[in-house]
């Protein structure tokens, strides 16, 4: 009696921690939930360039009571790539002759006028492939996260979904009116002209957002408090769950 005992109670624990710690293949019954593995929060901050989205990572990092780490995919782009692979022409670099490896800029013509555009080679779409990879990493290692984020392709998107599935992930679309964006970016001259108008179209086109903010009527510590207040409100965010049922499912 005493050995069935004691196997009956082994049977238990083992059972318990196989259903506890085996991962789950089938993903699409309940995605996006919070992995009580992965505690760490990570807020991505999507928009053009020179709405303020950089500016509003700082002030978030300084009111959030737990530490909260930046990453950026323009930084990640151009400080991670050979040099070699960043070509175009505000680089004032030849455009590669067998073709674009890693990320290559060129300037177009729309309806306003002179835009500047990116093509992504293979290079980069594995290291952007890697990047959204990294996050999950990070919360998996219970770090926080804000990520300044522009979604130059909307190919991006569902990978980005995928790789965040089962994390607390906050989507948060910064936004302003594309003439204040203009003029912050010709003020800043660090971006070529036109780089912001050819992308104001598209970074939002997904259409599904936690949270939206507006630069125009809220400053960097005004739209981090908004998104704090959010974040404490609204523990279980649900934008990549709809994302992932509309992407991936």
């Amino acid at each position: 009696m005493r050995k069935k005992l004691v196997f009956f109670v082994v049977s238990v624990i083992v059972v318990t921690f196989v259903l506890l710690y085996t991962p789950q293949t089938n993903r699409s019954n309940q995605p996006c939930l919070v992995n009580p593995m992965a505690p760490g929060t990570i807020v991505i901050l999507n928009g053009i360039p020179a709405v303020g989205k950089t500016s509003i990572q700082k002030a978030l990092q300084e009111i959030m009571e737990e530490p909260y780490l930046s990453l950026g995919v323009d930084n990640l782009l151009v400080g991670t790539l050979p040099e070699k692979c960043v070509t175009g022409d505000f680089l004032k670099k030849e455009n590669p002759k067998d073709g674009v490896k890693g990320m290559h800029g060129y300037y177009a013509q729309d309806e306003q006028g002179k835009i500047f555009k990116l093509k992504f080679g293979p290079a980069c779409r594995r290291l952007i492939r890697g990047m959204h990879r990294s996050f999950a990493a990070m919360a998996n290692e219970q770090n926080n996260v804000i990520v300044d984020y522009i979604l130059y392709d909307q190919k991006w998107l569902p990978d980005l979904v995928d790789a965040l599935y089962g994390y607390r992930v906050y989507f948060v679309g910064v936004k302003a009116p594309l003439d204040i964006v203009q003029k912050r970016e010709k003020k800043r001259g660090t971006s070529p002209e036109g780089h912001a108008r050819a992308y104001y179209n598209k970074v939002h086109n997904h259409g599904e957002y936690d949270l939206i903010v507006d630069t125009l009527e809220l400053s960097p510590e005004e739209a981090a408090q908004k998104i704090k207040t959010f974040i404490s409100e609204n523990p279980h965010p649900k934008s990549f769950q709809r994302l992932y049922k509309k992407l991936i499912k």
